[in-house]
């Protein structure tokens, strides 16, 4: 639109003002429109179906399953959506159902994140959450669920229950991953230290 409105030939401008103003009529028709279909929640039954495929939520059965979609909101959110602010308040955690989505802090990179992963969800556990220390923003087109702990906290016993011993254990994989980390890097420090030796 803007190459069109300062093109150096008149006779490749627009002829007045009133085609301006419809041509961007048009163009923010067309965006709201991909905006609105980019984060429209998907049906109920195909989430409900994904969900049954993961195998992190395999401990719950068929009716902790319902419960857990009812009390959750999905989008489909566009690549560089932010899910979470590194000192933001933490009071949801997040299921990157489908997508990919990086973490940040102070900036640096610190993780990528696959589809099928928890984000937010030791905080659940916590009383009194502190603030989030990363950034998480989605680096392709996805599909997010959302659960306020406010809403957690008010299921069933049951779910509670469940979904406290899968956040545990999505924690226990993830230190064990980092200490794999820290011992590579610390095997790597040693050989060279030994190279130059």
């Amino acid at each position: 639109l803007l190459d069109r409105m300062l093109a150096r030939s008149l006779e490749d401008r627009f002829p007045n003002w009133q085609a301006v103003l419809s041509a961007l009529s048009m163009h923010s028709t067309r965006a709201h429109q991909a905006q609105a279909s980019a984060t429209a929640r998907p049906p109920e039954a195909e989430l409900f179906d994904q969900l049954r495929q993961l195998p992190l939520l395999s401990l719950l059965n068929d009716a902790q399953l319902w419960e857990l979609l009812r009390l959750s909101r999905w989008r489909k959110v566009p690549v560089g959506t932010t899910l979470m602010h590194e000192g933001g308040h933490a009071v949801s955690c997040y299921l990157l159902l489908k997508g990919e989505a990086r973490v940040t802090q102070k900036g640096k990179l610190i993780a990528l994140i696959d589809e099928g992963t928890f984000l937010g969800e030791l905080a659940f556990a916590d009383p009194t959450p502190a603030p989030r220390n990363a950034t998480v923003v989605t680096t392709t087109s996805g599909t997010i669920g959302k659960w306020p702990y406010a809403k957690l906290s008010s299921a069933s016993a049951g779910l509670q229950s469940k979904m406290l011993q899968i956040f545990f254990r999505i924690a226990a994989d993830r230190l064990r991953q980092s200490d794999e980390r820290y011992l590579r890097l610390y095997r790597q420090y040693v050989q060279k230290e030994e190279g130059l030796a």
